[in-house]
């Protein structure tokens, strides 16, 4: 089933906040959340935070993180959650056998293990051919599974289009394919002129960053404890991560702002 793209008019926002990849870390998204508390403090009118997908996997604590997400978001602000490929292969994992080894080759063990599954019920659960996709729904809440397939795979909000891959900046979001929204690692120059400034995290780089066309946040959570987010603002673009006290700016001559400020104006 395609997932749903969603496309918002521009509209009057205090602060848009998106969040790269979590990947089981929950202490460092309750971290950069309550960064973002504090940093919208001054900030006026609607605050949003959007999930750029992989919250399960890698990390130790799948489970809360998606518990985290299922519930309501910091008061006073919204929060839309996206789908990530990982968030996808434990679904595929869920609903076909066949696709589990690709997903415990990928983290699933450690997502099974911050449900309480222990290295017994493991081992024994290999033994057959559905034995670990019967281990996943007996432990899996279904709130957790309903949740994983209702994601939605894209926002794109005037000028700035949200999305787990790293993809090609260009016009035609919500034509893409599920699969490239989901596994793209575009590098390179644009063949597409125009479009949206794409704000992602799925490729990981070495600090969080603003090239012109797009934002790259996946700063691998569960190996180097640093978390990334950007702030949308009247203010420009001001990078937030867990591995730094103060807000750097992105954006520092103001190239973006022309693309950027209809996603804050009415």
């Amino acid at each position: 089933m395609r997932r749903q793209r969603l496309s918002y008019p521009p509209q009057s926002f205090g602060a848009i906040y998106a969040i790269g990849d979590v990947h089981g870390c929950l202490e460092l998204l309750q971290e950069i959340e309550s960064r973002i508390v504090q940093d919208a403090r001054p900030i006026e009118g609607t605050r949003l935070i959007v999930m750029l997908g992989d919250y399960v996997d890698r990390g130790p604590q799948s489970a809360g993180v998606l518990d985290h997400l299922v519930s309501p978001p910091p008061s006073g602000f919204e929060r839309i959650c996206l789908a990530g490929n990982h968030d996808q292969m434990m679904l595929d994992a869920i609903d076909d056998p066949g696709a589990i080894p690709i997903w415990l080759a990928n983290g699933g063990l450690e997502t099974l293990r911050s449900y309480g599954v222990d290295d017994a019920e493991l081992s024994q659960a290999m033994r057959g051919a559905t034995g670990l996709r019967d281990l996943a729904l007996r432990h899996v809440p279904g709130a957790h599974v309903g949740f994983l397939r209702a994601l939605p795979i894209a926002l794109v909000i005037g000028e700035v289009a949200f999305v787990h891959a790293a993809i090609e900046p260009g016009p035609g979001i919500a034509d893409r394919s599920d699969e490239e929204l989901l596994w793209a690692r575009w590098e390179g120059v644009p063949e597409r002129p125009g479009g949206p400034v794409i704000v992602h995290g799925h490729s990981i780089v070495r600090s969080a960053g603003f090239d012109g066309s797009r934002v790259a946040l996946d700063t691998g959570a569960f190996a180097t404890g640093e978390l990334s987010a950007v702030r949308i603002s009247a203010e420009g673009l001001g990078l937030l991560s867990t591995a730094q006290n103060s807000v750097a700016d992105l954006d520092p001559e103001g190239i973006a702002w022309d693309r950027l400020a209809t996603a804050l104006s009415n």
